[in-house]
């Protein structure tokens, strides 16, 4: 204070803002060297100041001028090349790694864990899997895509990949679970919650063993292999009749052993535990999405006993020869485990795989964009 202001005045690297950089600043009016402007008035020199900041940064915090070509670090700061740090460019604006970890696989990974382990356990009662996996969707989709990101202008694209990847899991997710849910927890639930039946005589009507879900057959009952066949080609679907020695067993067959791709066309039955001192069955399960073998086997059935001239229930038992029914029923269960632990699997390598793509197109963008504002050095 009161001494002049002039040019000389100003820390090395500080320039005063004639009026020609005032205009391309694209302040309202144009600014003189103040050591033209205070001549007069050497006291005035810190409200101008004052004036002059507020003119070019602002009232406030400080705000950083976007200039219609941007400087590198040297030239703004006046040092050497060598000392100043690169500036990134502001083009583009993500969020962290670790949120796009989570958008990209954490989150849909626990969809499709929801969805499947939903299906596999409750797909007898449609709509409790479909109310489970609709809930993890609502739960994943605000992890995936916080609303603090959107927020962070994210360009469009960058907001569909997490949540179509959320979508993804659960379809597929639910198409797993439907697989382990018909072809293992199905039998599962069918051996584990049908009434178990020791010493049956397979001349015994079916419809006395309608809810049956272990059998255990007598000494005298046996699977016919000479009176098996096979129908179709590819796959091939066998069945053979369960019928007693004793002289109750008339010409019809209740029981029905089955099973694919063992047997020739006509006898050849090696399906299940069928040699040794096997006699237990376990019984088959409707058809459903991805299992729809029932009818083939009925159809073969219609085939045997026309050629045997046996006479068949109208809804016959249909059962898979084992030899311990208890061990198959926790094999069942152990094989949906599995189907559900290798789909997960299969889906995080899947999410994985999502997550390196999305990496690698950031920073091609990126590069773009500093090459673009000059950053960079042109390819």
């Amino acid at each position: 204070q009161g001494s002049r202001i002039t040019e000389e005045s100003f820390p090395p690297g500080l320039q005063l803002l004639h009026g020609g950089d005032a205009q391309s600043l694209g302040l309202s009016a144009p600014l003189t060297p103040m050591s033209r402007a205070h001549s007069a008035n050497q006291s005035a020199g810190p409200s101008f100041l004052h004036g002059a900041r507020n003119a070019f940064w602002g009232p406030g915090p400080r705000r950083t001028v976007a200039h219609p070509k941007p400087q590198s670090a040297a030239a703004v700061t006046g040092g050497s090349p060598q000392s100043a740090a690169p500036m990134m460019p502001q083009t583009i604006r993500r969020p962290p790694l670790k949120n796009v970890a989570v958008s990209l696989v954490i989150a849909p990974l626990v969809v499709f864990i929801g969805s499947s382990t939903a299906c596999a356990v409750f797909w007898h009662v449609p709509v409790l899997p479909t109310v489970l996996t609709v809930a993890a969707l609502l739960v994943a989709l605000p992890v995936s895509m916080p609303h603090g990101d959107l927020k962070a202008h994210i360009a469009a694209g960058d907001v569909l990949v997490p949540v179509g990847m959320c979508f993804f899991a659960a379809v597929t997710g639910v198409l797993a679970g439907v697989y382990a849910h018909e072809c293992f927890m199905a039998p599962f639930y069918a051996i584990a919650l049908g009434r178990s039946y020791d010493n049956v005589l397979a001349s015994t009507p079916g419809s006395a063993y309608a809810d049956a879900g272990k059998l255990r057959f007598a000494e005298s009952s046996a699977v016919n292999v000479g009176m098996s066949i096979g129908y179709r080609q590819n796959p091939r679907y066998c069945v053979a009749p369960v019928m007693d020695s004793g002289p109750g067993q008339l010409r019809r067959a209740s029981f029905w052993a089955i099973g694919v791709d063992c047997c020739e066309v006509r006898g050849g039955f090696t399906c299940g535990a069928i040699s040794g001192a096997a006699r237990g069955g376990v019984r088959a399960v409707p058809d459903g999405l991805f299992v729809s073998s029932r009818r083939e086997y009925i159809k073969a059935i219609s085939q045997a006993a026309a050629i045997a001239d046996l006479a068949v229930d109208d809804d016959p038992i249909l059962v898979h020869w084992v030899e311990k029914p208890n061990a198959e029923q926790f094999s069942k269960f152990g094989s949906a485990v599995g189907v559900l632990g290798i789909g997960a699997g299969l889906f995080t390598l899947t999410a994985l795989l999502a997550l390196v793509v999305e990496t690698l197109r950031y920073y091609a963008q990126s590069a773009k964009a500093a090459r673009a504002e000059g950053l960079m050095p042109p390819i």
